[in-house]
């Protein structure tokens, strides 16, 4: 594998557990209450842990990931 792909593979490949914690980015968390209704798009949605956090919330969630792997150890 080459490039991007490669790299995160990789990295995801590689992790013990989760390459990122499940806990959401902070950022995320501090505006959220700004946003009452709709859709979430994850671009690079990882092990989900935004994602997941936006589900909890009650939201449909859609993401996607260049990581299989990363996609994959979500489950």
């Amino acid at each position: 594998m080459t490039g991007n792909k490669g790299i995160w593979e990789r990295q995801y490949d590689q992790a013990e557990n989760f390459l990122w914690s499940l806990r959401p980015i902070q950022t995320l968390v501090d505006y959220s209450p700004l946003v009452k209704e709709g859709n979430v798009l994850d671009l690079g949605i990882g092990e989900g842990r935004n994602a997941l956090y936006f589900a909890n919330k009650g939201f449909e969630v859609a993401g996607i990931d260049i990581s299989e792997t990363a996609i994959i150890s979500a489950h």
